[in-house]
């Protein structure tokens, strides 16, 4: 009966800890990240220390995922075009 309490308390203690020292909690701390999800379907709250890599973000705008508006051509120009 004691193996079994002791194998019963060293699963829940795998279950409340995650990656690099975090713990599973509803709602991270203050100096803590939010890294991944727990088995629990909780968040992974991991010391800020541990997350060092930065945002990555985009620096101007992509041409092909910025919608654009159709010009159209007046007929006048259009004859001149093809005139020349």
């Amino acid at each position: 009966l004691s193996c079994l309490l002791l194998f019963l308390l060293l699963l829940l203690h795998l279950f409340l800890e995650c990656w690099k020292h975090g713990h599973c909690r509803l709602v991270c701390k203050d100096d803590e990240d939010h890294v991944l999800r727990c088995e629990n379907r909780k968040r992974c709250c991991v010391p800020s220390h541990y997350v060092t890599i930065q945002p990555m973000t985009i620096h101007g705008i992509l041409g092909w995922t910025t919608p654009t508006v159709p010009t159209t051509v007046q007929g006048s120009q259009v004859l001149n075009n093809d005139k020349a």
